[in-house]
């Protein structure tokens, strides 16, 4: 492992304590990862290396220290762009998924204590994989938010949740809400097809 381009770096006794170190700020962010995840982290979001002069000596490439610790601290803020989510992510505060956006989930999506997924009308999530909890506190859930005032069958005012064969979400103090704070944000729509609802307060309001 080498921390930076340019540099001469061999060996275990030079890398394994980079690395000690990286888990470490990565733990002190986020105390429930596991070391099969702290491990996809730290090589999903290693950074290649280009012309590398010794084959299969550098597995996944750099490491990028802020771009793991970020990671494993957690999204929050807007997804304004459509995205596929291949990798387990996780989420510390408000994710907003706005208007016009479609987000494929196709793994497992973690949530913080008090975070939840705001779905915006005229936004689309489909979930194959599943929704969860951060270590033992619960999370609260998925909104869905629509306009109370238009038909459901209008295309492109009411945010839509699809649950896929064998989704799941779990451990939520609300699995799916089909409105959000205000009267006008109501009309939110859910598609499940065998989908589970595990371990929720309230599955579906």
């Amino acid at each position: 492992a080498c921390l930076a381009p340019g540099g001469t770096c061999w060996g275990t006794s030079m890398s394994a304590p980079a690395v000690c170190a990286a888990i470490g700020l990565m733990l002190s962010v986020n105390p429930c990862l596991s070391n099969i995840e702290i491990e996809n982290i730290l090589k999903a979001t290693a950074c290649p290396m280009v012309d590398n002069p010794i084959p299969n000596w550098t597995g996944a490439g750099y490491m990028n220290l802020y771009q793991a610790v970020s990671f494993a601290k957690g999204l929050s803020g807007s997804i304004t762009v459509s995205d596929n989510w291949d990798d387990d992510t996780y989420i510390n505060g408000d994710i907003i998924i706005e208007t016009g956006v479609t987000l494929n989930i196709n793994k497992t999506v973690k949530f913080a204590k008090g975070s939840r997924m705001i779905i915006k009308p005229g936004a689309i999530v489909h979930l194959y994989g599943k929704m969860t909890n951060w270590c033992d506190d619960p999370w609260e859930g998925v909104e869905v938010w629509g306009e109370a005032q238009v038909s459901q069958f209008t295309a492109g005012h009411h945010g839509k949740l699809h649950l896929h064969a064998n989704a799941i979400i779990e451990n939520a103090n609300t699995a799916v809400k089909l409105s959000g704070a205000g009267a006008g944000n109501s009309g939110g729509i859910l598609y499940a097809t065998s989908a589970d609802f595990i371990n929720n307060r309230v599955s579906v309001e």
